[in-house]
């Protein structure tokens, strides 16, 4: 589906099965359905997005999935705040703007809307100051500037021959490296340029004001995102009073947990989900905040 440019797909609820998920059923009965907003990751496609859709369509979600095209956030960044505004305009375009929002964004490229996203929210622009956003699960992201990482994960999103995908990984590679080195310098003259540069998300997702709860979802084995930025991340966020959990696997590549441990993976969203609509005070929970840490704290341990 299109929205004048923005490219976009969503999908309205499916009955709660019979006899499964009676725990969610009980809790979201006769509430507005959760909107969970999927942004992902680089030359991600609806046939994978959609199945994690499906785990919320599953709970009674409404879904909307958008992936940001390959090159806007390396050579478009500029462009990714009317993206954001666009996303947010659907909300009212179906009148579900009452409804609780939640978002699950994927690596460095769902970060970069998502980020533009909590700018737009935080601007004080009255169109978005009602919405009622619950929480945010982050999949492998997000990243510091790494030019390397940033450049295979380009190289890998191309569907070219060897050769030529190697040639635009190392332009991409030089490209980033100088523009990093500009606005390293610039920034110490013009704070402001942190606004319009590829360069500073990781920075930008650690201060910003937002403090609904967060769930992480990352690997020790990611070659793309390394787990430490994430855990630098997520030791940022709980010193500023955001409440954090981390699902943490140490066999997993990058945004590839899903397909590996698609139960586990599903339970902990599908727990995130309930926990931040404030209904599970009656729910049995399989894979609590306490469990999620534990998890965590057993695979830092592991790794060292």
């Amino acid at each position: 589906m299109e929205d004048d440019d923005l490219e976009y797909d969503i999908t309205f609820p499916t009955p709660l099965p019979a006899d499964t998920l009676a725990d969610e059923e009980d809790a979201l009965s006769g509430k507005k359905e959760p909107v969970v907003i999927l942004l992902g990751w680089l030359g991600c496609t609806e046939k994978y997005l959609s199945k994690y859709g499906q785990i919320y369509d599953e709970r009674g979600c409404i879904t909307i999935r958008y992936t940001s095209p390959r090159d806007t956030a390396f050579f478009k960044v500029e462009q990714l705040k009317d993206t954001a505004c666009k996303l947010l305009d659907l909300l009212e375009d179906y009148s579900i703007t009452e409804n609780p929002i939640l978002f699950h964004i994927f690596s460095n490229n769902g970060s970069f809307v998502y980020a533009n996203i909590v700018e737009v929210l935080t601007s004080g622009d009255k169109r978005y100051q009602n919405l009622n956003v619950c929480g945010v699960v982050i999949d492998s992201a997000p990243g510091k500037p790494r030019f390397k990482n940033a450049a295979v994960a380009y190289g890998t999103s191309l569907n070219v021959n060897p050769v030529l995908r190697y040639i635009m990984m190392f332009c991409l590679w030089l490209y980033l490296a100088f523009t990093g080195v500009i606005s390293s310098l610039a920034v110490k003259f013009y704070p402001k340029i942190k606004e319009k540069s590829n360069h500073f998300l990781w920075d930008k997702m650690a201060s910003d004001p937002t403090r609904w709860p967060m769930l992480f979802l990352y690997s020790v084995v990611d070659k793309i995102i390394l787990a430490e930025d994430i855990e630098d991340m997520i030791s940022r966020r709980r010193a500023l009073g955001v409440h954090v959990s981390a699902m943490c696997w140490d066999d997993t590549d990058h945004v590839s947990h899903l397909r590996k441990h698609p139960e586990q993976y599903a339970e902990a969203c599908g727990d995130f989900l309930i926990s931040c609509l404030g209904y599970d005070q009656d729910i049995e929970r399989h894979s609590d905040q306490e469990t999620l840490e534990t998890n965590q704290d057993y695979l830092l341990a592991k790794k060292q």
